[in-house]
């Protein structure tokens, strides 16, 4: 039996809320405030983002965004001054740009190449994180 996720919300602990919302609004555009001392994206294929207040945790955190252009992404990173000199990991799976946030969360951007699902007779083939550049099968 296959089991389908059908969405996900990431969630980053932030030290200066002001700070992470302006930052995250040059990428993502104006975020909803669904609670006190969070700040949420709502992502357009559903899922979201979330940042909250934690100093304590604020740093530890790391989220991939799927994007559908890697390249305009880089060049949004670097026209925005948000990260300086972005390059892009490519590969046969899966192209990312890996930045850090104002606290120094890791956020991925990836663009998978490859997109199976439990329906199309193969395993799902699920991403891990762009960070560590391998994929593995279920089973």
């Amino acid at each position: 039996m296959c089991m389908t996720v059908t969405n996900a919300l990431a969630s980053l602990a932030v030290r200066d809320l002001e700070v992470s919302t302006r930052w995250f609004e040059m990428l993502l555009g104006e975020g909803s405030h669904p609670m006190p001392k969070v700040v949420e994206w709502q992502l357009e294929q559903g899922g979201g983002l979330q940042v909250y207040t934690a100093p304590e945790r604020a740093g530890q955190g790391s989220c991939t965004l799927i994007v559908s252009d890697i390249d305009e992404i880089a060049e949004r990173l670097q026209a925005t001054g948000l990260a300086g000199d972005v390059e892009s990991a490519r590969n046969d799976r899966v192209d990312t740009v890996m930045v850090k946030d104002p606290d120094g969360n890791s956020i991925a951007f990836a663009r998978p190449k490859i997109r199976r699902s439990c329906t199309d007779g193969q395993r799902s083939r699920p991403l891990r994180s762009p960070t560590s550049n391998w994929i593995r099968d279920l089973r």
